[in-house]
């Protein structure tokens, strides 16, 4: 999946998968709705961003990326 290539290999990529795995600790049951409710709120600050006059060319990929919610629950059970 290419937001996964992205995401996975982005500057990022280590912070978000440790962030997974320590999600994963603390709710034993799956976290889809708590990734879902991070990439929305993410997704409305780029927005905002984009809105002004200085923003990278990252941050409008980053935008523009759609994650399903059954792709977030796919990820959160590979962290787990």
């Amino acid at each position: 999946m290419d937001w996964q290539r992205d995401v996975l290999s982005g500057k990022g990529a280590v912070a978000v998968h440790l962030l997974a795995c320590m999600l994963s600790r603390m709710w034993k049951g799956r976290a889809t709705a708590i990734w879902a409710e991070m990439v929305a709120k993410r997704k409305a600050l780029l927005q905002e961003r984009l809105a002004g006059e200085i923003f990278s060319s990252d941050e409008i990929t980053a935008s523009a990326i759609q994650i399903s919610r059954e792709q977030l629950a796919e990820w959160d059970a590979s962290a787990r």
